[in-house]
């Protein structure tokens, strides 16, 4: 039997309307890539190497210390809900999400 290797990260909900769970996070960076080439923010980052690579936000300890707004394209691109709204971030009912139905990035890979 394998012993379970998880490393318990940090949620952060400083900030009025969003919520970052990076015990959710895969690691895909498509909220980097997203706040960087299409919101124009650079608000995300990966920082760390190998067990210890995670999600960190570009201001001195918070989230609510960036320009994160919950009009940010980044919050709608993360497959596994690690960003979020505040007050409806899991309206939609499981079985009905996006990736309930195709794998993750079948949208990318498809075009």
């Amino acid at each position: 039997m394998f012993e379970r290797n998880w490393n318990h990260q940090e949620i952060d909900s400083t900030h009025d309307f969003l919520v970052i769970d990076r015990n959710r996070c895969i690691l895909c960076a498509r909220c980097v890539r997203t706040s960087r080439d299409l919101d124009g923010k650079d608000i995300f980052g990966m920082v760390g190497r190998s067990s210890e690579r995670r999600i960190e936000v570009n201001a001195e300890a918070r989230l609510s210390d960036t320009k994160a707004d919950v009009t940010d394209r980044a919050l709608e691109v993360c497959p596994v809900g690690a960003l979020l709204p505040k007050r409806r971030g899991y309206r939609v009912p499981l079985g009905q999400r996006l990736y309930d139905h195709e794998p993750i990035g079948a949208d990318i890979e498809g075009k």
